[in-house]
């Protein structure tokens, strides 16, 4: 069955479904003239007869439309008819990362992770300070283009419903998984750090496969949003570093103000981690920096006053190769010479072999009991 919707051309068909949710189903259209592709939104009819949702919605659309950013899937149209409301946007080939996440039971690479939430927190900055808020973060709202970037879509959709997030018709907007406590207790006094709150879900869930808090229903996830804290990550996956469970349970606080201030700090405290992982430079050394030593530096330069400080702490006591060299002990040349002149043969060989013996490099161990 094709349907037209403007001058998109869309077939209503399960391969032409590229997925659904509380928001409406999301199907590939066509342009009848141009012949790209799009994906288009079908909002559920029960909000578009809901007047000032349809209302807030064409101004919510013109929002999104000029937010311009590498990280955010583009608005093309909104479209309203027959009583019906459609969305267009930017088509994505490569799936959502939800997809990547039911593929990986056990969660995704670290390394990818990271690059994947570090542009979503960017483009929420960059939205954060346009003045949007996107209050639904959730994998399937992360999208994948052709080069494995990752792309935020529909912002704004729910930022002007009513109080309780819902419309008059009942229709509950948001999902539980990824609400923070205070989107769920007071939902008319949250601001920008309920996508903090979010975003810290999504990578929580990245890193180990499932989301912190779970249950039977929608009101058991709820409380335990609101109640519980969230099983610490190691606990899931061995593998995750104690600094990062650090970053993410950070993000998961239960109150606004111990989390990060904004999704722009957040992304500097990741930054920060992937820094100190990294070689201080690119001189080769013998010692190794100690983690324990990286956890408390960045302990000690990620506050609770909104701003992270990047203190790059100086570790001493590391000699290179080439300082190392200068313990070399050499031959014993000048005794060498001196026997040679006294003693015969056998002496010589017996001393040559003595030598031999003695040249060596100095240990690390003994490097340190030195200094």
């Amino acid at each position: 069955m094709k349907k037209q919707i403007g001058s998109w051309i869309v077939e209503l068909t399960k391969e032409n479904k590229l997925g659904e949710g509380g928001m409406g189903e999301v199907y590939l259209a066509k342009h009848n003239t141009l012949g790209s592709l799009a994906a288009v939104k079908f909002l559920p009819l029960a909000l578009t007869n809901d007047q000032e949702f349809s209302k807030r919605f064409f101004e919510e659309a013109k929002v999104q439309a000029r937010l311009k950013h590498a990280n955010i899937a583009q608005v093309m149209d909104c479209i309203g008819d027959n009583g019906q409301l459609f969305l267009v946007m930017e088509y994505l080939e490569r799936g959502t990362v939800a997809d990547v996440i039911d593929k990986n039971k056990s969660g995704v690479e670290e390394k990818q992770a990271l690059i994947w939430i570090k542009q979503v927190l960017s483009a929420l900055n960059y939205a954060h300070q346009n003045g949007v808020i996107h209050r639904d973060i959730k994998p399937t709202n992360i999208m994948l283009d052709q080069h494995n970037n990752a792309k935020v879509m529909d912002f704004g959709i729910a930022i002007e419903m009513s109080g309780d997030r819902r419309t008059r018709t009942g229709i509950s907007i948001g999902t539980p998984h990824y609400m923070s406590p205070e989107q769920i207790r007071n939902p008319k006094g949250v601001d920008h750090r309920i996508d903090v709150y979010a975003t810290a879900i999504v990578l929580y869930e990245m890193l180990t496969g499932k989301v912190p808090f779970d249950g039977n229903s929608d009101f058991d996830i709820r409380e335990a949003q609101v109640r519980n804290n969230p099983l610490p990550l190691r606990q899931r996956n061995f593998n995750i570093s104690k600094e990062l469970e650090e970053i993410v349970l950070r993000g998961l606080a239960k109150d606004p103000n111990q989390r990060y201030s904004g999704c722009g700090e957040f992304l500097q405290a990741i930054e920060y981690y992937e820094k100190q992982l990294s070689p201080i430079n690119n001189q080769r050394t013998l010692l190794q920096p100690n983690r324990d030593n990286i956890a408390g530096n960045f302990s000690n330069s990620v506050s609770n006053t909104g701003k992270v400080d990047i203190i790059r702490t100086p570790i001493t006591n590391l000699k290179t190769e080439q300082e190392t060299r200068k313990f070399y002990k050499p031959p014993r040349l000048f005794f060498f010479l001196a026997v040679t002149v006294l003693t015969g043969p056998g002496v010589i060989v017996l001393i040559m072999l003595d030598s031999f013996f003695q040249k060596r490099y100095i240990t690390q161990n003994e490097l340190s009991r030195v200094e």
